[in-house]
């Protein structure tokens, strides 16, 4: 009997795409593939839905299980953080869920970053966990890096303005270019969310990344066992190359045409280097 993976998407188009690209992968190396979606998403979020419905029709191998629905929590303005509460609060239909299959035959769960909440229940269940990481190894080191840099106290990023921040294995970045949730105030919902979350992927076994090594040995040579870190990292990560869709009839004219002409602005030599959900 297969190995079975347990795929646990993050509430995004932008990060279900990639990650349905990697269940492509996992079909190919022999595993069981399970994609594990929380009701109340599919309801209210209705270009996510259709996705799933287009990879549902077009990967009869994978398997796709709806918890059951609840009540909707109720929900700050903020979207992240209603996002982490949301994920939080099917934790325990996940649970029941991952409990109900045969311990043997699940080899490990996948979560998304952005579902990292769900690390609470497979370490209560003992089972292998990885964190999906949709962008580039270069993003995953900073991210890791800002609960570090914010238990340094103040300024914060937002107080810093175009102040450089030197990160290990990225190149020097203004302060303002961060996400703009972590320009927000220290003291707010969705900036204690989003250190909590950039903190709760050393949690899992490892971390998987969109990206290719070569492109990103900088950031990349950060996980070697024989670096040393001002935070504790015990995890690794291992890169992953998710093809691109090729269903460009989805994606707007007018992104097109940006992208065209910025691509056509790039000296002959550059590389693109698309890690997210890109379809072209």
């Amino acid at each position: 009997m297969k190995k079975t993976i347990v795929l646990y998407p993050g509430l995004a188009v932008s990060h279900f795409i990639p990650m349905m690209q990697f269940a492509n992968s996992l079909l190919g190396e022999g595993y069981a593939a399970v994609v594990t979606l929380i009701n109340v998403t599919m309801k209210h979020n209705i270009p996510f839905a259709a996705d799933v419905d287009r990879a549902a029709a077009s990967k009869p191998s994978v398997t796709f299980h709806t918890l059951p629905s609840d009540p909707k929590p109720s929900h700050h303005h903020q979207q992240r953080a209603a996002a982490s509460r949301l994920i939080r609060h099917y934790n325990k239909h996940l649970h029941e869920f991952l409990s109900s299959l045969p311990p043997r035959n699940i080899h490990t769960v996948i979560v998304d970053s952005l579902s990292n909440e769900a690390l609470d229940v497979t370490k209560e269940l003992g089972i292998p966990s990885y964190v999906f990481f949709t962008s580039n190894a270069s993003a995953l080191a900073a991210f890791l890096q800002v609960p570090w840099v914010c238990t340094e106290g103040p300024p914060s990023f937002k107080e810093l303005g175009d102040a450089t921040l030197n990160f290990h294995g990225v190149p020097p970045v203004p302060a303002s270019h961060h996400m703009g949730e972590m320009l927000k105030d220290p003291e707010s919902e969705v900036y204690k969310v989003m250190t909590k979350s950039y903190s709760k992927n050393l949690e899992a076994d490892d971390i998987l990344v969109n990206t290719f090594a070569s492109l990103e040995a900088r950031a990349v040579e950060l996980w070697k066992p024989s670096r040393t870190l001002g935070f504790s990292a015990k995890v690794g990560s291992r890169c992953l190359r998710c093809s691109a869709s090729s269903d460009s009839s989805r994606v707007p004219l007018a992104q097109k045409k940006s992208m065209s002409a910025w691509h056509g602005s790039t000296s002959n030599q550059s590389i693109m280097f698309c890690s997210f959900a890109l379809e072209v």
